[in-house]
């Protein structure tokens, strides 16, 4: 699990949930609210916020999981990984939609490093509750009806879905990049 005795072994040790790993007990509201706020807690030039979070709790997951189980076809061939998305969605307890709002005011860029700094902290805050946290983007971020049935205007992007829940086992490790090959000192 992840270790949270201090920042510098949180950090160096962290590593995200598979979703498939993660169940009930899912978080209260307060405990979205409080991951949220951490979440939300990134560089944002000028102040714009472009970003904003749907909190997806349990009827909202039982109907995005139809959507996605009539939509994931046209966007993948293999029936195999139409069910596994499908299940991850009709199985999940609590997802976080990350939308990506730009503002006038200031580089896009630096408005999708400040969307994507957001999706970063709120899978830290997850797991800085105890919880176990993942990131997906996919299909799902560029379907005309999910974006539909999420709100999302046409200025807006989803940028990902943040599932959240209780880990059932030790997340898995995974290959981490050699840092030497990673670093140039000048």
């Amino acid at each position: 699990m992840n270790n949270l005795q201090s920042v510098k072994t949180f950090l160096s040790t962290r590593r995200s949930t598979p979703p498939v790993l993660l169940g009930a007990p899912f978080p209260s509201r307060e405990d979205i609210l409080a991951i949220a706020e951490m979440g939300l807690r990134v560089p944002d030039h000028k102040k714009l916020e472009p970003w904003r979070l749907i909190a997806l709790e349990t009827q909202t997951l039982t109907e995005l999981a139809k959507i996605v189980e009539e939509q994931a076809p046209s966007y993948q061939d293999d029936p195999a990984k139409v069910i596994k998305i499908t299940e991850l969605y009709k199985n999940a307890g609590c997802v976080i939609a990350m939308v990506y709002a730009p503002k006038s005011g200031a580089p896009e860029w630096e408005q999708h490093l400040s969307i994507g700094a957001v999706g970063v902290s709120l899978v830290n805050g997850a797991i800085a509750q105890g919880y176990g946290a993942n990131w997906l983007s996919g299909f799902l971020c560029d379907c005309p009806e999910v974006l539909k049935f999420l709100g999302i205007g046409d200025h807006e992007k989803l940028s990902g879905m943040i599932h959240i829940g209780t880990s059932s086992s030790t997340p898995p490790e995974r290959p981490r990049p050699n840092i030497t090959d990673k670093i140039q000192f000048l």
